[in-house]
């Protein structure tokens, strides 16, 4: 993951904190310098060539985007469709962030606007979004993210593009802000279109809701479980389905143990246990149900057994508490049954009771190099004599006749017959 920052600060080194603590996250940070250059971390990195996962974008851009640095964005974010988070920051250069425009889950303002420090409230959505869900219960979730210290943000005409959904807003009058519609706007917005992810937290000063927490007897748990949730959506591939389905293999042979293995997620993308996962296999002269066992960690598992060769296919369906949490299908085949494929590993006995009883001997693959040095095979020397008349060959005849003639001539010519 690569985090492009406007320059360093209090909120790149806390999401970075955060996300180093998950040991499958691998961070790399590239913050602009004010006349030029960057500050990377690790020093040795070599993020120009490196593949990216997702992005995050904190205060950035801040000094311009230079055509290098808008190349590699083109290729490793843009066309490849990569997953953004993007954080506003002070002193924005909105000119240069027109260029991310596709990315981002809003419409880019222009219009100047005044920094005012603000508290949030969840929208309807937001309660219902496992990103923004610290606790199961509905009620304590609300209350935590009310309890959340201010944040800072710029009162620009930010508007969600279609297809977005807003998680959080402005609560004017906790803000000391006029009780007007037009001052609630959006804070938390995410977004899932066209094959891109993408979450824009519209605000800065992140950082206060952990250091200041613990300064009021309270905790990080709220930051720490909304980046690490909205960071594993984010990583997550947008092929992937909450419910996945597969068998341990494509070919069968008749009478072979097919195994179907599952997997249920949330729609963070959170393992979910103790779903109904039920799958149907079917083909052209039968059809069979399945009921997998949960294995723990939103895994599934069952099997079934192939009793006639052919071409199958399976559907299975996932519910939890009667709510459809997805489906998943897919297709394998059977041939018949074969016997020389019924033992397939080695018989070493076999083998070492052959070489005894015709005199030979057993080797193990790892004893190949010896049977060239254990084979003993006589030296034998063989000779043949052919013997040719030349007066049975006119071309060398002839070859020979001609170069006598040729040196008769040269002696002639020099005077020395």
């Amino acid at each position: 993951m690569l985090i492009l920052a406007g320059g360093p600060s209090t909120d790149v080194k806390f999401i970075r904190r955060i996300l180093d603590d998950d040991e499958n996250i691998d961070v790399r940070v590239v913050a602009q310098k004010r006349y030029g250059g960057f500050y990377v971390i690790p020093a040795s990195a070599r993020w120009e060539t490196e593949r990216f996962d997702a992005f995050v974008m904190i205060g950035f851009p801040r000094w311009g985007i230079r055509p290098d640095l808008k190349r590699f964005l083109k290729e490793k974010l843009l066309r490849p469709k990569k997953s953004l988070l993007f954080i506003d920051g002070d002193n924005l250069r909105l000119t240069d962030l027109q260029f991310l425009q596709p990315v981002l889950p809003f419409k880019i303002d222009l219009t100047p606007a005044r920094l005012s420090q603000v508290y949030l409230e969840l929208t309807s959505a937001g309660e219902q979004e496992d990103i923004l869900r610290v606790t199961n219960n509905m009620e304590s979730n609300i209350n935590l993210w009310q309890d959340l210290p201010p944040v800072d943000t710029y009162l620009r005409n930010f508007s969600p593009l279609p297809g977005t959904k807003v998680l959080a807003e402005i609560n004017p009058g906790r803000s000391k802000l006029p009780p007007n519609a037009r001052f609630k706007k959006p804070l938390i917005l995410l977004r899932n279109l066209d094959g891109q992810k993408s979450i824009a937290l519209l605000f800065e000063n992140v950082w206060r809701w952990d250091l200041m927490m613990w300064g009021v007897g309270k905790n990080d748990e709220v930051l720490n479980k909304f980046l690490s949730r909205s960071i594993r959506w984010l990583s997550t591939r947008v092929e992937n389905k909450p419910v996945q389905l597969r068998t341990d293999k494509q070919i069968y042979r008749s009478g072979e143990e097919v195994v179907f293995l599952g997997q249920v997620y949330d729609k963070a993308f959170k393992p979910v246990d103790g779903a109904d996962f039920r799958v149907t296999v079917r083909s052209k002269k039968d059809t069979v149900n399945l009921l997998l066992e949960n294995a723990g960690n939103g895994n599934y598992q069952g099997k079934f057994r192939i009793q006639i060769p052919g071409a199958y296919t399976y559907r299975g369906t996932a519910r939890l508490n009667r709510l459809l949490l997805g489906e998943a299908k897919g297709k394998f085949s059977a041939g018949e049954f074969q016997i020389e494929f019924l033992q397939t590993r080695m018989n070493q006995k076999l083998l070492r009771e052959l070489s005894q009883s015709t005199s030979g001997k057993y080797y193990n693959p790892d004893q190949v190099s010896q049977i060239e040095k254990n084979i003993r095979i006589p030296s034998r020397e063989l000779s043949s004599e052919t013997e040719y008349n030349l007066w049975n060959f006119w071309f060398i005849l002839g070859l020979i006749v001609l170069l006598f003639t040729i040196e008769w001539s040269i002696r002639r010519r020099k005077g020395l017959l």
